[in-house]
Formats: structure tokens, sequence, C-alpha cells
């Protein structure tokens, strides 16, 4: 909702200058030497065996390295503020702020974020997604009214952004710590429990994930630095209002897999192989289920969506914002039918196999966005067709070994867990596209119209075709369940939220 706000009060430089900044901070956390995925399963670890005194330890061991890193990073960016703003060729109208955000904003965006991650891991660990989706919404929503009220109540610009954006961090992490101590049982960090054994464990693991982390940083985050050094600032504008529209699909899709790591790392150290292969295919299933009517909504839609949404503050180029979103819909939908490989093979420890089909793709995309945005017509464009390509080819590699890590035939996996969900698929994608034909109108009462129809029938081939007979018995038993409690009028919630 903040992003045409924010275009037409910052103008394209000024927008594509937060975006930047934004991405650079989200760059920065990939340091961590792959810290929050090793912290998450040993912690989840400890936690399905009950040891607390290891639990302490890692944790403790962890914070002081996030810590460090943390304070090193930050007083890093903040003394080469100018030297960042010089090589990234910032517009001269626009230096003196530039400066400012990163050393006010990206410097201590970058400390505060290392150590959020460390309390979320924490939190992570005992299942409790619930409770940091509830401190992330409420952050959200604080950002936003911040972000609004600088902007309409003083003439403070970019900085006045930087410090809304710096004050909702602040209170994220005193959130996420108080909830930490609050709901992990016998939580205790203190320096005398740091230990080199626990370090060692930590880094050990976390070479891998460093690597994957790696490469995701090359593979998407870097556009925006590809974009502003071959076309400009401006041309992030064209670039971030997709990305962020489909990225605020994430969460609500990724709300199962997020869950997966501390309960794949706890069938897997109980050697419970029957619930860990359920939890692959039934994940899997549901995942892409749940990204389906998303991507479609996005991809039939675009050209009305980002109509709508951006009105003419892009004039013309809202039709290139259009085909980005269609190409990042391809993208999330190839993510979505993989959105449990990753957490299911850092809970059964078996990361080696991504790392070196990974780093080279990844590698490949970084120097095909370059190629495709300076020789080709694509312009804005042609920085995300490669990563659509790897995406493709990425992902039923990724599928197969995943499988086989869980003692699973591909065979086996693909009837459980895609050949319904992509039979859903092709049906609502046809027709998507034939009701984007047949209304005519670009009204937003049309596209209302047009996105609660897709979503009508997608629930409706959900139920006839995606589920299988214990999917419906299940939702059932949960439909049952809720309407218990609406009966009883509230009180105590249905179900065990940690379950």
């Amino acid at each position: 909702m903040l992003v045409p706000y924010m275009i037409g009060h910052y103008a394209r430089d000024g927008y594509g200058l937060v975006s930047l900044v934004v991405a650079m901070v989200g760059m920065c956390t990939v340091a961590d030497l792959g810290l929050r995925g090793s912290l998450g399963r040993f912690l989840s670890e400890h936690a399905a065996l009950q040891n607390v005194k290891r639990f302490n330890e890692q944790a403790s061991s962890a914070l002081l390295i996030y810590l460090l890193m943390g304070v090193t990073l930050a007083s890093t960016f903040f003394v080469l503020s100018a030297d960042i703003v010089a090589a990234l060729k910032i517009p001269d109208q626009l230096t003196r702020e530039a400066q400012f955000i990163i050393r006010w904003y990206g410097s201590p965006g970058i400390l505060l974020t290392f150590l959020v991650a460390a309390f979320e891991t924490m939190i992570a660990s005992s299942n409790r997604f619930d409770l940091i989706n509830n401190i992330q919404t409420g952050v959200g929503l604080l950002r936003g009214a911040l972000i609004v009220g600088v902007i309409n109540l003083s003439d403070w610009g970019i900085t006045g952004w930087a410090l809304a954006m710096s004050m909702a961090l602040i209170v994220n992490l005193l959130l996420l710590g108080f909830t930490a101590w609050r709901i992990t049982p016998g939580l205790r960090l203190r320096l005398s429990l740091v230990n080199r054994k626990a370090v060692v464990a930590l880094l050990s693991l976390g070479g891998y994930v460093f690597a994957l982390q790696l490469t995701a940083l090359i593979g998407i985050r870097v556009d925006p630095i590809i974009l502003t050094a071959l076309l400009g600032t401006a041309a992030v504008t064209l670039y971030a209002p997709a990305a962020s529209l489909a990225n605020a699909f994430h969460p609500l899709v990724e709300t199962l897999s997020h869950q997966f790591s501390p309960l794949a790392t706890g069938y897997h150290v109980r050697g419970d192989t029957r619930h860990l292969q359920e939890l692959l295919l039934r994940g899997t299933r549901y995942t892409l289920l749940m990204g389906i009517p998303v991507c479609t909504i996005l991809a039939a839609f675009a050209d009305r969506i980002c109509t709508a949404w951006l009105g003419t503050t892009l004039g013309a180029d809202v039709a290139t914002v259009a085909r980005m979103l269609i190409l990042w819909s391809v993208i999330d939908f190839f993510n979505y039918a993989g959105g449990v490989h990753y957490p299911t093979l850092l809970g059964t420890n078996r990361l080696r196999f991504l790392v070196r089909l990974e780093v080279p793709l990844a590698v490949l995309n970084v120097v095909g966005s370059v190629l495709l945005v300076r020789y080709s017509q694509l312009g804005v464009v042609g920085v995300i067709v490669p990563t659509v390509i790897i995406t493709a080819i990425r992902r039923p590699v990724t599928a197969l070994y995943t499988a086989k890590a869980c003692g699973l035939t591909s065979q086996e996996y693909f009837r459980a867990s895609y050949r319904r969900p992509l039979v859903v698929a092709m049906v609502l994608v046809l027709a998507a596209l034939g009701l984007d034909h047949v209304v005519n109108s670009t009204s937003l009462f049309a596209l209302v119209l047009c996105v609660s129809l897709t979503v009508m029938l997608w629930i409706v081939l959900c139920w006839v075709l995606g589920f299988e007979k214990n999917d419906r018995e299940v939702f059932q038993q949960i439909a049952g369940r809720f309407k218990s409690y609406l009966r009883r009028g509230g009180g105590v919630a249905p179900g065990n939220g940690r379950r």
C-alpha cells in the first residue's frame, strides 16, 4: 500500500534509493556465516531432546557471535558511507540524504537485524511461529504508520523514512527478546556459557548454510545493485514494486514451510522416518496448493493489478512493472513447489548437495543478468529472466534429492505431492485467463470480481481435486473444532497452537 504513496512523494530516484538501501542491509545480513540456519537446527535438536544445558550454550555462543559481527559490519558501513555512495553512482541531488540513511538506518539496521535473528531463532526452536508472525504483523503496521506520519507531518524527506524504519527495528528487537525469555523454559544467556565446542559446531554447519545464502544473495538480492550500476537508481523503481508485491504473499504461503525445520529436526533425531516422510509429502502439497492462487492471480491479472495499484505514478512504465510481476509469479511458483526442500534437508543435516548445485547456478544467474541488462533490449526485465530459467532447472533436481534423503522414490513423491496441485494449477490458470479475456472493464470493481471468482474456484478445486481423502477429513475436523469454539463464544482456542 505504501509503494505508490512513497513513489509519489520521493519521486523515482528517491524511492529507488530507499529500495537500494533496504536491499543492501538485507545483503549484509548474509554475512552471518550461516549462523541463523545452523543455530535453528541445533536449538531445535536440543529442544526436541530437552537438553537445556546445550540449548543455552548454543544460544549464548550464537548471540555473542551475532553481536561481534553486527558491530563490525555496522561500523564498516558507517565509516565507508561516502565511499559506498560514490561507488553506487547515486545522483548528486541525493548524495547527502544517501549518506545519512546509510549511516543512521543502514548501520544500526545491520546490528539490530543480527540480534533480531538470534531471538527469532530461539522462539522458532519451540515451534512458536504464531508469536513471531504476530510480532511481525504488529511491527509492520507500526512501521507503515510511522512512515505515513513522517511524510505527512514533517518535511524530513528520506531522512524521516530512515528514522521511522530504525524505530520499528528497535521495537521489533525488544518484543522478540521479551517473547524469547517468556516462552523458552530455562533460557539463560551468559558469557560464561560460551564455549569453543558450541562455536565450532555452529560455524561448521553454518558454512553450508552460508554458501546457500550467498547463492540467494547473488541470485536475486544483487539485482538492484546491477540495475543501479547499469541503468541508474530510477531503474530500481521499476524493479522494486513487482518484487515487493510478490514478496508480500510469501509469509502467507510459506507459513507451513517455515515451521518445517524444527519439526524435521525433531523427527530426524528421534529416528521417526514415517512422520518425516509424511511431513515432506503433505508439506509440499499444501504449500504448492496455497501458492497456486497467488501466482495465478498476480500473473493472469498483472496489467489490471499494476494499473489499479500504481495508477499514474509511473505512467506508461507501469507495463514494465506488470511484465516483472508475471516473471516473479513464475519464479514464486517454482519456489513454492520446493518450499519444504530446504528446511527438510536442514533438519536432516544434508545440505552439501544443495551447495554443490546452487553455487554454480547462482554465478550463471548474475552473469546472465548483467549481460541481458547491458546488451539486450529487455532493459529492467532482463535482470530476472535468468532467475526464471535457473529456478525452473533447479526445482526438479532438488525435489528428487529431497525425496531420496527421506527414503522416498521419485514416483512416490511426485504422485503424492505434485500430481494433484499441478492439475489444480492448470485448470485455475486457464479459468483466470478466460476471465481476463471476458471481463473487458479495467475498473477496480472488475479486478475485484476477477480475483474473487478465481479464489472461489481455487477453493472448490482444492477440495475436489487437490485434497486426498485424509486431507478432507483433517480439514473437516479443524472446521468442526472452530465451529464449536465459535458456539462457545471464544475462550480457550481450539487445539494446541504449538502443534
